[in-house]
Protein backbone atom coordinates (compact mmCIF):
# COMPACT_ATOMS: atom_id res chain seq x y z
CA UNK A 1 0.00 0.00 0.00
CA UNK A 2 1.02 3.83 -0.77
CA UNK A 3 1.16 4.94 2.64
CA UNK A 4 1.93 8.93 1.88
CA UNK A 5 2.15 11.37 -1.10
CA UNK A 6 3.47 15.27 -0.51
CA UNK A 7 3.42 18.44 -2.21
CA UNK A 8 2.75 17.02 -5.97
CA UNK A 9 5.09 14.58 -5.61
CA UNK A 10 4.24 10.42 -5.55
CA UNK A 11 6.64 9.16 -3.06
CA UNK A 12 9.65 6.27 -4.39
CA UNK A 13 7.85 3.61 -2.09
CA UNK A 14 4.53 4.03 -4.20
CA UNK A 15 6.17 4.31 -7.74
CA UNK A 16 6.07 0.95 -10.51
CA UNK A 17 9.90 0.04 -11.69
CA UNK A 18 11.41 0.28 -14.67
CA UNK A 19 12.75 -2.76 -16.59
CA UNK A 20 14.05 -1.13 -19.33
CA UNK A 21 16.17 1.84 -18.54
CA UNK A 22 20.08 1.45 -18.02
CA UNK A 23 20.60 4.76 -16.94
CA UNK A 24 22.33 7.55 -18.74
CA UNK A 25 24.82 7.09 -21.42
CA UNK A 26 25.16 11.03 -22.58
CA UNK A 27 24.09 13.65 -21.24
CA UNK A 28 25.53 17.18 -19.69
CA UNK A 29 27.97 16.55 -16.50
CA UNK A 30 27.19 19.41 -13.85
CA UNK A 31 29.54 22.22 -12.89
CA UNK A 32 30.72 19.95 -9.78
CA UNK A 33 29.67 16.65 -11.39
CA UNK A 34 31.77 13.32 -12.57
CA UNK A 35 30.65 10.79 -14.82
CA UNK A 36 28.48 8.57 -14.71
CA UNK A 37 31.12 5.69 -13.89
CA UNK A 38 34.37 7.54 -12.50
CA UNK A 39 33.95 9.62 -8.83
CA UNK A 40 36.37 11.75 -7.86
CA UNK A 41 37.59 12.38 -4.20
CA UNK A 42 35.16 13.97 -1.15
CA UNK A 43 36.79 16.65 0.90
CA UNK A 44 33.31 17.53 2.79
CA UNK A 45 32.45 16.26 5.99
CA UNK A 46 30.23 13.78 7.02
CA UNK A 47 27.83 14.18 9.82
CA UNK A 48 25.31 12.12 11.75
CA UNK A 49 22.34 13.20 13.50
CA UNK A 50 24.29 13.92 16.53
CA UNK A 51 26.40 16.45 14.52
CA UNK A 52 23.10 18.52 13.71
CA UNK A 53 22.96 21.70 14.73
CA UNK A 54 19.23 22.77 15.43
CA UNK A 55 17.32 26.53 16.42
CA UNK A 56 16.33 26.82 20.15
CA UNK A 57 13.04 28.07 19.91
CA UNK A 58 11.82 24.77 21.81
CA UNK A 59 9.99 22.94 18.88
CA UNK A 60 13.03 20.53 18.20
CA UNK A 61 15.79 18.97 20.26
CA UNK A 62 19.11 18.16 19.30
CA UNK A 63 22.27 16.77 20.36
CA UNK A 64 26.43 17.86 19.61
CA UNK A 65 29.07 16.16 18.35
CA UNK A 66 31.71 15.76 15.50
CA UNK A 67 32.88 13.48 13.00
CA UNK A 68 35.46 14.94 11.20
CA UNK A 69 36.04 14.16 7.28
CA UNK A 70 39.14 12.43 7.58
CA UNK A 71 38.20 10.30 10.08
CA UNK A 72 35.10 9.55 8.13
CA UNK A 73 35.88 9.83 4.39
CA UNK A 74 38.59 8.07 3.62
CA UNK A 75 38.63 7.27 0.25
CA UNK A 76 35.46 8.34 -0.51
CA UNK A 77 34.92 9.85 -3.97
CA UNK A 78 34.28 13.99 -4.09
CA UNK A 79 30.56 14.96 -3.89
CA UNK A 80 29.67 11.62 -5.59
CA UNK A 81 29.41 8.91 -3.31
CA UNK A 82 27.36 10.29 -0.79
CA UNK A 83 26.45 6.90 1.36
CA UNK A 84 29.92 6.86 3.13
CA UNK A 85 28.85 4.87 5.83
CA UNK A 86 27.62 1.38 3.46
CA UNK A 87 28.22 -0.18 0.15
CA UNK A 88 25.84 1.93 -1.88
CA UNK A 89 25.96 5.15 -3.43
CA UNK A 90 24.84 7.51 -5.67
CA UNK A 91 27.34 9.21 -9.08
CA UNK A 92 26.56 12.07 -11.03
CA UNK A 93 24.85 14.24 -11.17
CA UNK A 94 24.13 14.30 -15.05
CA UNK A 95 22.45 16.73 -15.98
CA UNK A 96 19.62 16.78 -19.36
CA UNK A 97 17.93 20.00 -21.25
CA UNK A 98 14.46 20.49 -20.49
CA UNK A 99 13.06 22.56 -23.60
CA UNK A 100 11.17 25.97 -21.98
CA UNK A 101 12.18 28.49 -19.46
CA UNK A 102 12.31 27.26 -15.93
CA UNK A 103 11.21 23.31 -14.93
CA UNK A 104 10.15 23.28 -11.32
CA UNK A 105 7.74 20.67 -10.08
CA UNK A 106 8.73 17.26 -10.71
CA UNK A 107 7.21 13.46 -10.46
CA UNK A 108 8.10 10.11 -11.88
CA UNK A 109 5.85 8.25 -13.64
CA UNK A 110 5.61 4.54 -16.06
CA UNK A 111 3.29 6.82 -18.78
CA UNK A 112 3.52 4.42 -21.62
CA UNK A 113 3.62 0.81 -19.79
CA UNK A 114 7.05 0.42 -20.70
CA UNK A 115 9.48 2.70 -18.75
CA UNK A 116 9.24 5.62 -15.91
CA UNK A 117 9.10 8.98 -17.11
CA UNK A 118 10.08 12.03 -15.53
CA UNK A 119 7.58 14.91 -15.51
CA UNK A 120 7.90 18.47 -14.99
CA UNK A 121 5.97 21.48 -14.76
CA UNK A 122 7.07 24.93 -16.29
CA UNK A 123 5.08 27.79 -14.97
CA UNK A 124 6.45 30.29 -17.46
CA UNK A 125 5.86 28.40 -20.45
CA UNK A 126 2.04 27.27 -19.13
CA UNK A 127 2.87 23.80 -19.72
CA UNK A 128 4.05 20.40 -18.72
CA UNK A 129 7.13 18.38 -20.19
CA UNK A 130 7.47 14.69 -19.88
CA UNK A 131 11.48 13.42 -20.42
CA UNK A 132 11.29 9.94 -21.52
CA UNK A 133 13.84 7.27 -22.37
CA UNK A 134 14.88 6.48 -25.60
CA UNK A 135 15.89 2.99 -25.31
CA UNK A 136 19.34 3.85 -25.17
CA UNK A 137 19.29 5.57 -21.53
CA UNK A 138 19.28 9.20 -22.91
CA UNK A 139 16.40 11.21 -21.44
CA UNK A 140 14.79 12.98 -24.14
CA UNK A 141 11.37 15.52 -24.17
CA UNK A 142 8.29 14.97 -25.34
CA UNK A 143 6.21 17.80 -26.79
CA UNK A 144 5.46 20.15 -24.07
CA UNK A 145 1.98 19.95 -22.97
CA UNK A 146 -0.37 23.19 -22.56
CA UNK A 147 -1.75 23.83 -19.39
CA UNK A 148 -3.01 26.63 -17.55
CA UNK A 149 -1.64 30.18 -16.17
CA UNK A 150 1.46 29.20 -13.81
CA UNK A 151 1.74 25.40 -13.37
CA UNK A 152 3.33 25.07 -9.93
CA UNK A 153 2.30 21.90 -9.31
CA UNK A 154 2.03 18.48 -10.55
CA UNK A 155 0.08 15.06 -8.83
CA UNK A 156 0.30 11.50 -10.70
CA UNK A 157 -2.41 8.77 -10.67
CA UNK A 158 -4.85 7.25 -12.36
CA UNK A 159 -7.40 9.84 -12.50
CA UNK A 160 -10.09 7.99 -15.25
CA UNK A 161 -9.22 4.39 -13.50
CA UNK A 162 -8.32 3.28 -17.41
CA UNK A 163 -5.39 1.79 -15.46
CA UNK A 164 -3.28 4.43 -16.54
CA UNK A 165 -1.40 7.22 -14.97
CA UNK A 166 -2.76 10.74 -15.46
CA UNK A 167 -1.31 14.37 -14.81
CA UNK A 168 -2.68 17.33 -13.02
CA UNK A 169 -1.50 20.49 -12.38
CA UNK A 170 -1.95 23.14 -9.96
CA UNK A 171 -2.17 26.52 -11.85
CA UNK A 172 -1.52 29.38 -9.16
CA UNK A 173 -2.80 32.91 -11.56
CA UNK A 174 -5.65 30.59 -13.19
CA UNK A 175 -7.36 29.10 -9.72
CA UNK A 176 -8.04 25.86 -10.89
CA UNK A 177 -6.43 22.63 -11.93
CA UNK A 178 -5.57 21.07 -15.68
CA UNK A 179 -6.64 17.64 -16.04
CA UNK A 180 -3.93 16.13 -18.72
CA UNK A 181 -5.21 12.33 -19.63
CA UNK A 182 -3.14 9.58 -20.22
CA UNK A 183 -4.39 7.36 -23.32
CA UNK A 184 -2.06 4.74 -22.57
CA UNK A 185 -0.04 5.64 -25.01
CA UNK A 186 2.65 8.31 -22.59
CA UNK A 187 1.43 11.44 -24.88
CA UNK A 188 -0.71 13.29 -22.81
CA UNK A 189 -3.31 15.30 -23.61
CA UNK A 190 -5.45 18.11 -22.22
CA UNK A 191 -8.83 16.67 -20.45
CA UNK A 192 -10.60 20.05 -19.49
CA UNK A 193 -9.72 21.58 -15.89
CA UNK A 194 -11.63 21.67 -12.33
CA UNK A 195 -11.92 25.31 -10.29
CA UNK A 196 -10.39 25.53 -7.02
CA UNK A 197 -10.17 28.31 -4.26
CA UNK A 198 -7.32 31.13 -5.06
CA UNK A 199 -4.18 30.46 -5.84
CA UNK A 200 -3.66 26.85 -5.37
CA UNK A 201 0.28 26.36 -5.17
CA UNK A 202 -0.06 22.12 -4.17
CA UNK A 203 -2.16 19.42 -5.25
CA UNK A 204 -2.29 15.78 -4.18
CA UNK A 205 -4.07 12.26 -5.32
CA UNK A 206 -5.67 10.64 -2.14
CA UNK A 207 -9.03 8.02 -1.80
CA UNK A 208 -10.84 10.40 0.75
CA UNK A 209 -14.27 8.52 0.86
CA UNK A 210 -13.00 4.80 -0.25
CA UNK A 211 -14.68 4.79 -3.88
CA UNK A 212 -12.88 4.74 -6.77
CA UNK A 213 -11.02 6.49 -8.31
CA UNK A 214 -8.93 8.44 -6.11
CA UNK A 215 -9.88 12.35 -5.42
CA UNK A 216 -7.85 14.97 -5.02
CA UNK A 217 -6.95 17.89 -2.51
CA UNK A 218 -5.30 20.96 -3.05
CA UNK A 219 -3.88 24.00 -1.16
CA UNK A 220 -5.23 27.35 -1.88
CA UNK A 221 -2.42 29.78 -0.92
CA UNK A 222 -4.72 33.42 -1.26
CA UNK A 223 -7.65 31.47 0.56
CA UNK A 224 -5.96 30.06 3.47
CA UNK A 225 -8.00 26.39 2.59
CA UNK A 226 -7.93 23.21 0.99
CA UNK A 227 -9.99 22.53 -1.54
CA UNK A 228 -11.30 18.33 -1.64
CA UNK A 229 -12.74 17.40 -4.96
CA UNK A 230 -14.39 14.22 -5.38
CA UNK A 231 -13.91 11.84 -8.35
CA UNK A 232 -17.21 11.31 -9.63
CA UNK A 233 -15.28 8.94 -12.69
CA UNK A 234 -13.94 9.52 -16.15
CA UNK A 235 -11.93 12.06 -14.62
CA UNK A 236 -14.81 14.37 -13.55
CA UNK A 237 -14.91 16.42 -9.80
CA UNK A 238 -17.68 17.76 -7.92
CA UNK A 239 -17.57 21.01 -7.08
CA UNK A 240 -14.66 21.81 -4.43
CA UNK A 241 -15.59 21.42 -0.78
CA UNK A 242 -13.19 23.84 1.21
CA UNK A 243 -11.83 23.47 4.65
CA UNK A 244 -10.12 26.32 6.45
CA UNK A 245 -6.07 25.87 7.62
CA UNK A 246 -3.65 28.37 8.49
CA UNK A 247 -2.17 31.64 6.61
CA UNK A 248 -0.70 30.68 3.26
CA UNK A 249 -0.93 27.24 2.64
CA UNK A 250 1.95 26.54 0.31
CA UNK A 251 2.35 23.10 0.43
CA UNK A 252 0.44 19.50 1.10
CA UNK A 253 1.03 15.85 1.83
CA UNK A 254 -1.54 13.14 2.37
CA UNK A 255 -0.78 10.26 4.59
CA UNK A 256 -1.90 7.71 7.35
CA UNK A 257 -1.24 10.49 10.25
CA UNK A 258 -2.98 8.17 12.78
CA UNK A 259 -4.18 4.64 12.53
CA UNK A 260 -7.70 5.17 12.15
CA UNK A 261 -7.29 3.86 8.27
CA UNK A 262 -8.36 7.12 6.96
CA UNK A 263 -6.30 9.44 4.80
CA UNK A 264 -5.59 12.92 6.54
CA UNK A 265 -3.51 15.79 5.04
CA UNK A 266 -1.12 18.04 6.30
CA UNK A 267 -0.72 21.45 4.55
CA UNK A 268 2.39 23.60 5.50
CA UNK A 269 1.20 27.01 6.37
CA UNK A 270 3.96 29.61 5.41
CA UNK A 271 2.12 33.37 7.31
CA UNK A 272 1.61 30.78 10.47
CA UNK A 273 4.72 29.61 10.85
CA UNK A 274 2.84 26.37 11.75
CA UNK A 275 1.26 23.08 9.75
CA UNK A 276 -2.85 21.89 9.86
CA UNK A 277 -3.29 17.87 10.02
CA UNK A 278 -6.54 17.94 8.80
CA UNK A 279 -8.07 14.51 10.29
CA UNK A 280 -9.49 12.17 7.26
CA UNK A 281 -13.14 11.06 7.89
CA UNK A 282 -13.31 8.44 5.37
CA UNK A 283 -16.57 9.97 4.21
CA UNK A 284 -15.17 12.14 1.28
CA UNK A 285 -14.34 15.23 4.01
CA UNK A 286 -11.80 15.89 7.29
CA UNK A 287 -13.41 15.48 10.52
CA UNK A 288 -11.42 18.28 12.37
CA UNK A 289 -8.28 20.28 12.07
CA UNK A 290 -4.86 20.09 14.42
CA UNK A 291 -2.20 22.94 14.03
CA UNK A 292 1.23 22.78 15.14
CA UNK A 293 3.78 25.29 15.40
CA UNK A 294 6.93 24.92 13.42
CA UNK A 295 10.02 26.83 12.92
CA UNK A 296 9.68 29.96 10.33
CA UNK A 297 8.24 30.13 7.43
CA UNK A 298 7.79 26.78 6.38
CA UNK A 299 7.92 25.86 2.86
CA UNK A 300 7.97 22.01 2.28
CA UNK A 301 7.03 18.91 3.64
CA UNK A 302 6.75 15.13 3.26
CA UNK A 303 5.59 11.66 5.69
CA UNK A 304 7.39 8.54 6.05
CA UNK A 305 7.82 6.02 8.62
CA UNK A 306 10.94 7.16 9.93
CA UNK A 307 11.04 5.25 13.75
CA UNK A 308 10.20 1.73 15.29
CA UNK A 309 6.83 3.91 16.87
CA UNK A 310 3.10 4.05 15.38
CA UNK A 311 1.60 6.09 12.43
CA UNK A 312 3.32 8.60 10.43
CA UNK A 313 6.37 10.97 11.12
CA UNK A 314 6.34 14.20 9.12
CA UNK A 315 9.31 16.28 8.24
CA UNK A 316 8.52 19.65 7.57
CA UNK A 317 11.05 22.28 5.65
CA UNK A 318 11.82 25.97 6.09
CA UNK A 319 13.04 28.97 4.37
CA UNK A 320 14.13 31.05 6.72
CA UNK A 321 17.14 28.70 9.31
CA UNK A 322 17.77 26.41 6.98
CA UNK A 323 16.63 23.53 8.75
CA UNK A 324 14.45 20.50 9.06
CA UNK A 325 12.22 19.54 11.48
CA UNK A 326 10.89 16.16 11.78
CA UNK A 327 7.47 15.62 14.03
CA UNK A 328 6.85 11.97 14.90
CA UNK A 329 3.74 10.23 14.94
CA UNK A 330 2.60 8.17 17.86
CA UNK A 331 -0.41 6.38 16.25
CA UNK A 332 -3.03 8.79 17.57
CA UNK A 333 -3.58 12.45 16.80
CA UNK A 334 -1.01 13.97 19.00
CA UNK A 335 2.12 13.87 17.14
CA UNK A 336 5.20 12.84 19.65
CA UNK A 337 8.61 14.75 20.24
CA UNK A 338 9.80 17.64 17.48
CA UNK A 339 13.67 17.25 16.03
CA UNK A 340 15.68 19.73 14.28
CA UNK A 341 18.12 19.01 11.47
CA UNK A 342 20.25 21.68 10.20
CA UNK A 343 20.57 20.66 6.51
CA UNK A 344 21.14 23.94 4.62
CA UNK A 345 19.24 26.86 3.09
CA UNK A 346 16.45 27.58 1.90
CA UNK A 347 15.29 23.52 1.78
CA UNK A 348 12.65 24.16 -0.62
CA UNK A 349 11.13 20.47 -1.29
CA UNK A 350 11.64 17.34 0.25
CA UNK A 351 11.27 13.79 -0.93
CA UNK A 352 11.43 10.16 0.88
CA UNK A 353 11.98 6.71 0.25
CA UNK A 354 14.13 3.62 0.91
CA UNK A 355 17.71 5.39 -1.10
CA UNK A 356 20.24 2.69 -0.29
CA UNK A 357 18.40 -0.61 0.16
CA UNK A 358 18.17 -1.03 3.40
CA UNK A 359 14.49 -0.97 4.14
CA UNK A 360 14.42 1.91 6.16
CA UNK A 361 13.45 5.39 5.44
CA UNK A 362 15.57 7.79 4.17
CA UNK A 363 15.25 11.90 3.30
CA UNK A 364 16.42 13.81 0.36
CA UNK A 365 16.08 17.88 0.65
CA UNK A 366 16.66 19.80 -2.74
CA UNK A 367 17.56 23.47 -2.08
CA UNK A 368 16.86 26.84 -3.88
CA UNK A 369 19.88 28.70 -3.06
CA UNK A 370 22.18 26.25 -1.58
CA UNK A 371 23.59 24.16 -4.75
CA UNK A 372 23.76 20.72 -3.11
CA UNK A 373 21.08 18.27 -2.58
CA UNK A 374 20.98 16.61 1.26
CA UNK A 375 20.92 12.80 2.18
CA UNK A 376 20.01 11.50 5.42
CA UNK A 377 19.78 7.95 5.70
CA UNK A 378 17.55 6.87 8.14
CA UNK A 379 18.54 4.03 10.69
CA UNK A 380 14.88 3.07 11.69
CA UNK A 381 15.04 4.72 14.88
CA UNK A 382 14.69 8.41 14.32
CA UNK A 383 18.30 9.13 13.45
CA UNK A 384 20.43 10.03 10.58
CA UNK A 385 23.67 10.01 8.41
CA UNK A 386 23.88 13.06 7.03
CA UNK A 387 26.01 14.13 3.46
CA UNK A 388 25.82 16.34 0.42
CA UNK A 389 25.72 15.57 -2.70
CA UNK A 390 27.07 18.92 -5.41
CA UNK A 391 24.71 19.49 -8.04
CA UNK A 392 26.11 22.73 -8.93
CA UNK A 393 22.59 24.79 -9.68
CA UNK A 394 19.82 26.17 -7.45
CA UNK A 395 17.14 23.36 -7.47
CA UNK A 396 13.18 23.98 -7.51
CA UNK A 397 11.74 19.62 -7.06
CA UNK A 398 12.72 16.23 -5.92
CA UNK A 399 11.86 12.87 -6.80
CA UNK A 400 12.84 9.48 -6.37
CA UNK A 401 12.29 6.44 -8.91
CA UNK A 402 14.24 2.95 -9.60
CA UNK A 403 14.48 4.21 -13.31
CA UNK A 404 17.34 1.99 -13.99
CA UNK A 405 15.62 -0.94 -11.71
CA UNK A 406 18.78 -2.12 -9.54
CA UNK A 407 16.43 -2.18 -6.51
CA UNK A 408 17.66 1.54 -5.74
CA UNK A 409 15.91 4.66 -6.39
CA UNK A 410 17.53 7.47 -8.64
CA UNK A 411 17.42 11.20 -7.09
CA UNK A 412 16.17 13.81 -9.69
CA UNK A 413 16.45 17.17 -9.32
CA UNK A 414 14.91 20.20 -11.26
CA UNK A 415 17.00 23.40 -12.16
CA UNK A 416 15.16 25.91 -12.97
CA UNK A 417 17.68 28.54 -13.89
CA UNK A 418 19.72 25.99 -15.82
CA UNK A 419 16.35 24.48 -17.34
CA UNK A 420 18.02 20.82 -16.62
CA UNK A 421 16.80 18.08 -14.45
CA UNK A 422 19.98 16.81 -12.39
CA UNK A 423 19.77 12.83 -11.76
CA UNK A 424 22.18 11.12 -9.65
CA UNK A 425 22.70 7.29 -10.22
CA UNK A 426 22.12 4.38 -7.71
CA UNK A 427 25.19 2.24 -7.88
CA UNK A 428 24.14 -0.94 -6.01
Amino acid sequence: MCRAACGALLLAGCLGQNPHWDGPTNGTEGEGASSASMPADDDAGTTTQDDVGGTDDGIGTTAQSTTSADESTTGVPDGVCAHVFDEHCHIGPVLFPVPGHAPKAIGLADLDGERLEIVVTDEMLDAVVVLYDDGSGVLQPMPAITTHARPVALALADADSDGDVDVVTANRDADDLAILANPGTGMLVEAGSVATGNSPRAVAFADLDGIDPVDLVVANFDENDVSVLLATGGGEYLPEQGFSVGNRPIAICVAFVDDDGFVDAVTVNEDTDDISVLWGDGEGGFSGETRIATHDRPQAIAAAALDAGTGMDLVVGHKDGGGLTVFFGDGGRELGAAMDIEVGEDPIAIATGDINADSRADIVVAHAKELSVHLLLGDGTGTFVTSAVTIGHEMGGVALGDLDEDGIPEIVVTLPKAKQVAVLMSQP
